[in-house]
């Protein structure tokens, strides 16, 4: 490995961590913009550098295609005057030149994704460590909550979505960022890898657990219930029966004190009036949209539109809780059928490529990641920008490492 490719490892290792921060920007400073763009520049420079331009022109017809297509619509929506094509385009498009970037990286040998799992759990657990120590310190009063809003604000320059919840006597306190996805989704494969003890996997288990419950998105709930169950599955035959006899038995002794405040906070957070304003927003939404989609079905109203008295945020006016059914209002059908689904079958092409050799419950994470991954946009804004994308990039890099490593317990 030349110097050229020891610094790109370094960047690719750098640019994975800028993804615990919740927006990767950090007292103003878009720490995970500059580490991207290195990346790119220098992943391109090393591929160049490998002399098989060609055979990466030739197999990756698809994304060529779509980037061009990208660009034409681009500058067509631009003209007709959406100021906001070009950051839309750049959104939509970002995740995608990484990941198919990386993909080649990883193919010609000149990424190590043995490393690069281990600095996406890393990654992974400086987010749940952020997370309960806020939650620690505002459960122990020392912080308010009017602050932890003020905190965001001005070390990472997002506003997370909070709220105030009670687990017994417990007042808790709901942090959730854009990001929040990539834990829920990536975590789980780490309870598999047998490369870590029984111990440290059993904590990774609880740990995100405690994560998800502090998010406490109804959507992340319940993928990680998803991924818990086949673990369970999994899990079950390898345990001692007298172990197994012994944990039900706590489970249903213990459930007289966590039982009643756990449906508590289900109940608060599916079916209360919190939960009726939120879909309340999304059904005043879908109803604009689909109006604004049947006066340009095909085309769309182009990349970057947007309803101008209905939008959620003044620095992406484009972007809605119903993410598809706004596509489909900048693209039209026909669009969002050749953007959108371009996209997805990019990464489920090259991710499942990988997985033929993984084990089931591998099979079955990676087909759990990607199902949710296509569903959520339908309800929540979650393919736009770095980091929803980083969840196909660490679906992707987590299975070539199996691919690779054939692990001992795989069969």
């Amino acid at each position: 490995m030349n110097k050229l490719s020891k610094l790109l490892n370094v960047v690719i290792y750098l640019c994975i961590i800028s993804y615990a921060l919740p927006t990767g920007v950090m007292m103003g400073i878009p720490i995970q913009k500059i580490l991207v763009c290195l990346l790119i520049i220098l992943g391109g420079i090393c591929l160049v550098l490998q002399r098989k331009s060609l055979e990466i022109i030739k197999s990756a017809k698809l994304e060529i295609t779509l980037g061009f297509l990208g660009l034409l619509a681009c500058i067509v929506s631009y003209i007709l005057g959406n100021e906001w094509s070009i950051k839309f385009t750049g959104l939509f498009y970002i995740s995608v030149i990484v990941f198919v970037e990386l993909y080649f990286l990883v193919r010609y040998e000149l990424a190590e994704p043995e490393k690069i799992i281990e600095c996406i759990l890393y990654m992974m657990l400086l987010k749940i460590l952020g997370k309960i120590i806020i939650e620690i310190v505002f459960v122990c009063k020392l912080i308010e909550y009017e602050a932890v809003i003020e905190f965001y604000l001005n070390m990472f320059g997002t506003e997370a979505s909070t709220m105030t919840m009670h687990l017994g006597r417990l007042l808790l306190i709901r942090v959730q960022t854009s990001s929040d996805i990539i834990v829920v989704t990536l975590m789980p494969f780490y309870w598999m890898m047998e490369k870590y003890k029984k111990s440290i996997r059993s904590l990774l288990f609880a740990l995100s657990g405690i994560y998800t419950l502090i998010v406490f998105s109804r959507v992340l709930m319940v993928e990680f219930c998803c991924f818990a169950f086949v673990a369970v599955l999994y899990y079950w035959k390898k345990i001692p029966k007298k172990v197994r006899c012994i944990g039900v038995i706590l489970v249903l002794a213990s459930s007289v004190l966590w039982l009643k405040p756990v449906i508590q906070m289900i109940e608060f957070r599916f079916f209360s009036s919190f939960a009726v304003e939120s879909d309340d927003v999304r059904q005043i939404q879908m109803r604009e949209l689909i109006n604004g989609v049947k006066e340009s079905p095909v085309f769309g109203h182009g990349f970057g539109s947007y309803i101008s008295d209905y939008t959620r945020s003044g620095s992406i006016p484009f972007s809605y809780e119903i993410e598809y059914l706004s596509f489909c209002y900048q693209m039209g059908i026909l669009g969002f059928v050749v953007f959108v689904g371009g996209v997805l079958l990019i990464y489920i092409r090259k991710i499942v490529k990988y997985t033929e050799k993984n084990t089931w419950v591998i099979k079955v994470f990676t087909l759990i990641g990607l199902g949710w991954f296509v569903i959520r946009p339908a309800f929540n804004p979650a393919f736009l920008g770095l980091q929803n994308g980083f969840q196909m990039i660490g679906l992707l890099m987590i299975n070539m490492y199996f691919n690779k490593k054939q692990e001992p317990y795989q069969k």
